[in-house]
């Protein structure tokens, strides 16, 4: 069962935001730039998502925003307002944190 997590009180509104997601890629690349983007324009963790074919997995304040708390595997992150300019759309990023062991045991088994 996949469900979403609101970290604060009320459900964060994703209508109108645009949303980045990272593929699994050798090397977490794609995850080293949502990490990137989390960490510049300073986006606010707003919930985690649970799914039972996603490893636990924890660790602290991955990004460097300050933020308190244990980060999980699967977590959405959002711009507090629209940005500088006044038609901008908020900005969600998923951060997808994978352990490299299970990367490696998913191509030895292929």
């Amino acid at each position: 069962m996949n469900t979403f997590t609101p970290t604060a009180k009320g459900s964060p509104s994703f209508k109108e935001a645009w949303l980045v997601i990272p593929t699994v890629s050798t090397g977490g690349v794609s995850q080293l730039a949502v990490d990137l983007i989390i960490s510049t324009l300073q986006l606010k963790r707003v919930g985690y998502l649970n799914d039972p074919n996603v490893l636990p997995v924890a660790c602290v304040d991955p990004c460097g925003t300050g933020e308190k708390g244990i980060a999980t595997a699967l977590e959405g992150a959002q711009t507090d307002g629209f940005g500088a300019a006044v038609d901008a759309h908020p900005l969600t990023a998923i951060s997808l944190r994978m352990p490299q062991f299970f990367s490696q045991r998913m191509q030895a088994s292929q």
